[in-house]
């Protein structure tokens, strides 16, 4: 709810300045994945699936108050019937990764980036993503907060290098995916 919030806001904001750029499409990088990403998204979900763990660890070694933190933002899905467990799903796979994407990586990052270069705007926006998945607050939203962060960096260089949304979507809904499942099956 509160993403597809976020995301009309951020429609909304951009429709003026996307207009005179050539559209909303042309100025976000908008699209959704294409089959040819398919290796490319594969790649980029196991990098940062590796990044996220590496800082998880880092970061428990760094704070020892950390190490039995959980890092988990999906386990309220296990008291969910089945129907409500398959609109989840569909929220998380096809509709959040595309609303996210288009409102951090789209607006956030391509807006900052106007302002500050793309390092400052990729970690601005990274910090905002992570802090919009976090479960708890204080010690116990950080591990959530710092790997969601570390994923949504990702995302940033890979929209930057690809020039385009899609291929961030595609990853994103991939991680989604495959969190789903794993609550799901587990």
């Amino acid at each position: 709810g509160a993403t597809a919030l976020l995301g009309a806001a951020a429609v909304l904001a951009v429709r003026r300045p996307a207009r005179q750029s050539g559209g909303v499409e042309r100025a976000l990088g908008l699209d959704l994945p294409l089959w040819s990403d398919t290796g490319r998204v594969l790649r980029w979900s196991l990098l940062l699936l590796l990044a996220q763990s590496a800082t998880i660890v880092l970061a428990r070694l760094a704070v020892p108050a950390l190490r039995d933190v959980p890092v988990d933002n999906s386990s309220f899905l296990r008291d969910q019937g089945p129907l409500a467990l398959v609109l989840l799903a569909v929220a998380a796979v096809l509709v959040a990764p595309v609303l996210e994407e288009l409102l951090f990586r789209g607006v956030v990052l391509r807006g900052l980036m106007l302002r500050t270069g793309f390092w400052p705007a990729a970690v601005a926006s990274s910090v905002c993503f992570g802090a919009l998945h976090a479960t708890a607050v204080g010690l116990d939203g950080l591990p959530i907060v710092l790997a969601t962060g570390v994923f949504g960096l990702g995302l940033c260089v890979l929209t930057r290098r690809t020039g385009r949304l899609g291929p961030a979507i595609g990853v994103h809904s991939l991680r989604n995916a495959l969190a789903v499942a794993t609550v799901a099956l587990g």
